[in-house]
């Protein structure tokens, strides 16, 4: 029972019956004047204001009169929710060893409740005291560190009704040698089908001295609006990723009308990982960073200004009706792709040159991949 309503009538009938304007869902009404609920409402999901009308009648005869009230009920918010924090899993990978007192980490917790006071607290993985949680939300290293070691830490958050969730966080200490390593490419230049293709391999990234790296780490600066939808990064091993174009159906079909290159410009940061000399690392914690990448704590530490910006001219020109009637398909299963690129794609060029009978910088070869097109080559 949420309220009563009590009505006065001056002709003194003790006759009076109450119920509510129109259809309610959420309330009603006895013929006695006690407003109920019928269902359960809850804070963060309802509206915190309902409002009901409320209509008493005499039930007089020959003639009935009746009176209106508008009710507002207000949803009181209690602390039925417990803080959640941002991140239930977090992987934190550090190349090197800080020192005494280095802030770790700062938690972020949402509170449907919004409640404001909260409780941090190392449940396990922290035997050593090697950590601790100070001015409320930080976690600091207090402990030194002297060699490779990797921790899995539960921290919980309380809020003052001791409504609580937990957060699994591995810490990676694991020092090495990093580096900013140059992108061998700096431009691109080739013809693409826009007609059949929505996905465009540019190519494997490259640095000098690839094999020298453990690991080689690439990501994509953020672009103008109109270009940061283009590229993909599809890493294929700890030192190799490749860098894909997505194209539009829109982008395309300007390209394919107006015989214009697409132009495009892709800023790419690699950060390379040397391991440190006579460093004795965990097998298991190269084998974490390997299949994790985690770099988000070095980006953290570093400004991006700091890193070197490799820049990626690119201009693709669409391969048009005309270009495809005058083309040549061919079917090229080499024993060795390597060593095809390396020694027979000249070859072949210069054999189309002479059978087409053309100037050799106007042949173009392209590739497709022969999965997608079994149907084709069928015929």
């Amino acid at each position: 029972n949420i309220c009563t309503i009590n009505a006065y009538d001056k002709d003194k009938s003790n006759n009076l019956t109450y119920y509510l304007d129109g259809s309610n869902q959420n309330f009603n009404i006895t013929p006695t004047g006690t407003i109920y609920n019928l269902k359960k409402f809850d804070y963060e999901l309802d509206e915190s204001n309902q409002n009901v009308t409320v209509i008493v009648n005499d039930n007089g005869q020959p003639i009935s009169f009746n009176s209106t009230l508008n009710v507002t009920i207000h949803i009181k918010n209690l602390n039925d929710n417990p803080p959640q924090f941002e991140n239930k899993t977090l992987t934190l990978t550090y190349f090197n060893y800080p020192s005494v007192n280095t802030t770790l980490y700062n938690f972020s917790v949402i509170d449907k409740d919004g409640m404001i006071d909260k409780i941090f607290q190392i449940i396990s993985g922290n035997d050593d005291r090697v950590f601790d949680i100070q001015h409320s939300n930080q976690l600091i290293l207090i402990k030194n560190i002297s060699q490779d070691r990797q921790y899995q830490i539960t921290v919980r958050v309380f809020d003052v009704e001791q409504l609580y969730s937990d957060m699994m966080l591995t810490v990676i200490f694991s020092k090495r040698i990093i580096e900013k390593p140059k992108l061998l490419i700096k431009k691109i230049d080739g013809y693409i089908s826009t007609q059949t293709a929505t996905m465009v391999n540019l190519g494997q990234l490259k640095v000098n001295n690839n094999h020298l790296y453990d690991y080689l780490f690439y990501q994509l600066v953020q672009q103008s609006q109109q270009q940061q939808n283009y590229f993909r990064l599809n890493q294929i091993s700890k030192n190799e990723t490749e860098l894909w174009l997505k194209l539009n159906t829109t982008t395309s079909q300007q390209n394919q009308h107006y015989s214009k290159p697409l132009i495009l410009t892709a800023n790419i940061i690699v950060i390379g990982v040397k391991k440190q000399a006579f460093n004795n690392s965990d097998g298991h914690i190269d084998s974490t960073i390997m299949n994790s990448f985690q770099f988000s704590t070095y980006f953290n530490h570093e400004t991006e200004s700091s890193f070197d910006v490799n820049r990626i001219d690119i201009r693709l020109w669409p391969i048009e009706k005309e270009m495809l009637e005058r083309s040549i398909s061919l079917i090229v299963e080499p024993y060795n792709y390597k060593q095809f690129f390396l020694d027979g794609l000249q070859k072949l060029k210069s054999t189309l040159a002479d059978i087409i009978g053309v100037n050799l910088k106007y042949v173009y070869i392209y590739a497709i991949q022969p999965q997608e097109y079994e149907q084709e080559r069928d015929h």
